[in-house]
């Protein structure tokens, strides 16, 4: 050994000593987002290959996650991991619409109005129709840390007896409870998506109970929040799962308002008989034609003497459903007496049908009969609801409380507590002034109990 050698050697202290091996980093959570992104990654290729066999090959222009790299912005993670997760739901969506048996594997069958399935999309979105959103979607958008997120490439083919068998469940319930049910579970997903919760179903109780205190600052009755769980178990029932707002704390907490705010009493006032001729009397200062005068007189007086819900002869909005309420064709004319077929009602969502007959008045205001045979004339057979405006419109509620409020008030009547279903107050309470029985005012207003003592006033 050279002395150039020794005098190098001797200046580094001698032999090399290996630092100790460091410990391995612990993992955190950017190291699973990093994991995830090699799922997606490996995902979008599998899809990939099987586009390859499906469909006949296509040029991309610009590249996908598989082209050339052409971006020269910086790209950050969230950015990358927001287009490869776009990227593979699209391509999921392609693959679907290829073959239509084949849906993601965590779904929601659902209904909509029309009874018919909702399937809950993938990617963070929910295929829904454009007028009615999905119930309890089970795929979330976003979540909190720590959350279970379910697999959106899971797919698996749904037999057709499962869904007809979903569309089957849903379709027992009536079409304004199936949209009740609807928006109150849609209003439950998007709080828990709004406060960081995950989309766990059943949903836990504390998911619950934290939604029913939101529900109550905003000023909710106890009566309210128990429709929202209503709601909410018929969800997890029609899904199979178990029903989590049985829980103890939640319906104590229920029990709990209901003795800190008892509900009120109904203040609504009934509409008489009198009041309905002096709005009768001021139709024609009201109304802008004689067939608007016919129509809005024989309405008011048909939906009193026949202590109709307003929901049985008028459908609720310009884009209702219009086949439930009375048709023309449910009319039976007559001299002294008329009969109309109740299609539907609050206690007769199967359609099973109620003859209501109307019988003649002295008084020729408030006679039903003839009111109603003046009407007819003028508005003709035309298939459809039995009140139409003269265009052929379905007269709506809203535009016949609208107008009969206007006689009201016209005519001097207080309408501050009156509405709609004052008419079928007045009906009972017009009935028991007259000294009729109980079960005759029951069978004319067609209840099932002495629910009608609530309606005497």
């Amino acid at each position: 050994m050279g002395p150039k050698k020794a005098k190098a050697k001797a200046k580094t202290g001698g032999k090399r000593v290996r630092p100790p091996p460091r410990p391995a980093p612990i993992s955190d959570s950017s190291s699973d987002e990093d994991g995830d992104m090699g799922t997606v990654r490996a995902l979008i290729a599998r899809l990939e290959a099987l586009e390859r066999q499906k469909l006949a090959p296509a040029s991309e222009e610009k590249g996908g996650p598989s082209g050339s790299h052409v971006a020269s912005k910086r790209v950050t993670r969230g950015l990358k991991r927001a287009k490869l997760m776009q990227s593979l739901a699209s391509r999921i969506e392609a693959l679907e619409a290829g073959n239509p048996q084949l849906v993601p594997a965590a779904v929601d069958l659902t209904s909509d109005n029309s009874g018919s399935p909702i399937v809950s999309g993938s990617g963070g979105g929910d295929a829904r129709p454009a007028d009615a959103q999905g119930l309890g979607a089970a795929l979330s958008p976003a979540r909190a840390r720590g959350g279970t997120s379910s697999r959106t490439d899971a797919v698996v083919a749904v037999e057709p007896w499962r869904l007809e068998a979903q569309r089957a469940v849903w379709a027992s319930l009536a079409p304004s409870t199936r949209t009740a049910y609807n928006r109150q579970c849609r209003a439950f997903m998007d709080f828990r998506t709004q406060v960081g919760l995950g989309q766990d179903w059943p949903p836990p109780a504390e998911h619950l109970m934290q939604f029913l205190v939101h529900l109550k600052g905003k000023g909710l009755s106890s009566r309210a929040l128990a429709g929202y769980l209503a709601a909410l178990a018929f969800q997890s029932k029609a899904r199979g799962l178990a029903d989590t707002t049985g829980d103890f704390r939640v319906r104590r907490m229920l029990e709990g308002w209901s003795r800190e705010h008892p509900a009120e009493a109904d203040s609504r006032k009934p509409i008489l008989p009198l009041a309905i001729r002096g709005a009768v009397e001021h139709l024609a200062g009201v109304c802008r034609s004689p067939y608007e005068t016919a129509l809005f007189h024989a309405a008011m007086v048909v939906l009193f003497f026949g202590a109709f819900r307003a929901s049985e002869l008028f459908p609720r909005g310009r884009f209702s459903h219009s086949t439930r309420v009375v048709q023309f064709g449910d009319t039976v004319p007559g001299r002294a007496a008329l009969t109309l077929r109740l299609r539907f009602s609050k206690t007769d969502q199967r359609g099973r049908g109620h003859l209501v007959s109307l019988h003649r008045a002295e008084d020729v205001l408030l006679c039903p009969v003839r009111a109603l045979n003046a009407y007819l004339t003028l508005r003709g057979a035309a298939p459809g609801c039995l009140f139409i405006h003269e265009d052929g419109r379905p007269l709506t509620q809203y535009q016949f409380w609208a107008v009969a409020r206007r006689a009201l008030h016209a005519a001097g009547v207080d309408t501050a507590r009156l509405s709609l279903h004052s008419f079928r107050i007045g009906a009972a309470s017009t009935a028991s002034r007259l000294g009729l029985s109980g079960e005759t005012i029951q069978r004319i207003g067609r209840w099932r109990s002495a629910t009608y003592r609530k309606y005497v006033r």
